[in-house]
């Protein structure tokens, strides 16, 4: 046999809800998390919207969240905090269309066909010798590009000496 019986709940959480329930009976608006987390007296204000999505996620709420503001139903009383709709959160605008995209937790291995290659050749590099010279243009030759390349002129020849030989 499983034990279905859930944790009960933080007194921080227990307390969030029965503030909330109020607010949902009195019909005031739900309360600012900076509102919330100095009820609660914490010190980091990110730790309100984690409560309350513990709570939302045990069925206890139900969170209607808009742009600056948002509409707290409590499930066992049916009550709502007060509160216009406004403009969707830009997390809840789209959230069915972010869980489709969502990846799958055990996604299908990804098959890669094999390359099929030809034979391999050789890298092709200028080491022959030289047809006028017999010296390889990698090495020396006046002939072939690379030589030119790096050929320095001597700065005390004059250009007419370098321009005949």
């Amino acid at each position: 046999m499983s034990n279905t019986a859930r944790p009960a709940l933080s007194d921080r959480a227990t307390k969030l809800l029965e503030l909330l329930t109020r607010c949902a009976a009195e019909g005031r608006a739900a309360p600012s998390n900076a509102d919330l987390t100095a009820f609660l007296q914490l010190d980091r204000a990110n730790t309100v919207p984690r409560i309350m999505q513990r709570l939302e996620e045990r069925g206890l709420i139900v969170v209607e969240r808009y742009s600056c503001s948002r509409i707290v139903t409590i499930v066992a009383t049916g009550q709502r905090t007060a509160g216009v709709p406004g403009t969707p959160h830009w997390m809840d605008a789209n959230r069915a269309a972010r869980a489709e995209k969502k990846p799958k937790s055990d996604p299908a291995p990804v098959v890669r066909s094999p390359v099929i290659r030809s034979q391999p050749h050789a890298v092709s590099v200028d080491r022959d010798p030289c047809p006028r010279c017999g010296v390889r243009g990698d090495i020396g030759c006046r002939h072939s590009r690379a030589a030119l390349r790096l050929a320095s002129v001597p700065v005390f020849r004059h250009f007419s000496e370098v321009a005949r030989g």
